[in-house]
């Protein structure tokens, strides 16, 4: 794990007056804005042992972080939909939904719209972000985001009183963007020179 302070010594340099809570402060929001919207940060969680008669089981997420999106799901093996509860009847955690697969309100669960038999194996991929009690990000998202989340976090801390320097903040936000709308690129084509296709579908 990569502290918050590993990225003072690009991002101190550029406002060495600034107080380290609110630097660690404007990191954190900055890696949960890039994390977020680029989806970078995936972790496939361990699987849970379905249970007779349960159909609502726990995200357990890593330490110091939280849920974005539930991105795929399987049983045993094989994939399962992961469907919006916006699509479901209103009382779907009462009574069996049309189709089978899982549903999460507030990401830190997940409802399984049909039942499933006892001892079957529900496993998820799931894109993460720091959560507001992080310490830091894994070390291979620092190695390689370290100066995308420095330039976030350099916009938010030149819009501070103290530090006011539009040109330099709205400088600093088009560095930011940027690297989301690559990074987001990256995450869709993962770390191969393979690009995923897309079936196509007629109506």
């Amino acid at each position: 794990m990569s502290a918050w302070s590993d990225f003072y010594p690009d991002l101190l340099v550029h406002l060495p007056a600034c107080p380290l809570p609110t630097a660690d402060f404007a990191l954190r929001r900055a890696a949960q804005e890039f994390l977020s919207r680029t989806r970078l940060w995936r972790e496939w969680l361990d699987a849970v042992r379905v249970v007779n008669n349960v159909r609502e089981y726990d995200l357990e997420v890593p330490t110091g972080a939280t849920v974005v999106r539930i991105e795929q799901c399987t049983v045993n093996g094989q994939p399962m939909p992961v469907l919006s509860h916006n699509g479901l009847q209103s009382n779907y955690q009462e009574a069996a939904a049309p189709v089978a697969g899982i549903v999460s309100r507030d990401r830190e669960t997940f409802h399984l719209t049909r039942p499933l038999p006892a001892g079957s194996l529900v496993a998820t991929e799931v894109s993460l972000m720091p959560s507001h009690s992080s310490k830091g990000i894994p070390n291979d998202l620092f190695a390689q985001h370290a100066e995308d989340i420095v330039a976030g976090a350099k916009h938010r801390l030149f819009l501070i009183p103290a530090f006011l320097n539009g040109d330099l903040s709205m400088s600093a936000k088009a560095v930011f963007e940027a690297a989301i709308a690559s990074k987001t690129v990256v995450a869709w084509r993962g770390a191969t020179g393979s690009v995923p296709r897309v079936r196509a579908r007629f109506c």
